[in-house]
């Protein structure tokens, strides 16, 4: 894994859901999703090395904040294009308005998103926090 130096399952997890996204829509767009894969193939190594355990729940739950995230990017950045394409001055406040309701649903699953790798990396004894 080229982008941490220092991780532990939980990143490997966020980056396996992250990558499980990136291969749905890029395959749904015809994009060469190919190092995605190559990518994917070699974190689910490392975790299917890991002992099960307890982990494997947070691990879904990550998954679905990443999901989360992801939708509510896409629709943040579907009110940034309309709003570039808009002349009335109202819509164009109520689409802003909107757009900051969205930015602070996104940090609040960023914050669940770090809580769940936290506590994956807890879970399995790879805490990070003093490797940094």
């Amino acid at each position: 894994m080229t982008r941490l130096i220092n991780f532990g399952l939980g990143e490997i997890c966020d980056r396996v859901s992250i990558l499980a996204l990136k291969l749905l829509y890029g395959e749904q767009r015809d994009r060469d999703i190919t190092h995605f894969r190559n990518e994917r193939a070699a974190l689910l190594v490392k975790l299917n090395t890991r002992e099960h355990g307890r982990w494997i729940e947070y691990y879904a739950d990550l998954a679905a904040v990443n999901a989360a995230l992801w939708h509510a990017e896409d629709h943040i950045r579907g009110r940034r294009e309309a709003i570039a394409h808009e002349k009335d001055e109202g819509v164009i406040a109520e689409h802003r308005l909107q757009a900051g309701i969205i930015g602070l649903q996104i940090a609040t699953l960023n914050d669940q998103r770090a809580a769940l790798i936290t506590l994956i990396n807890e879970l399995v004894g790879d805490s990070t926090k003093e490797k940094l």
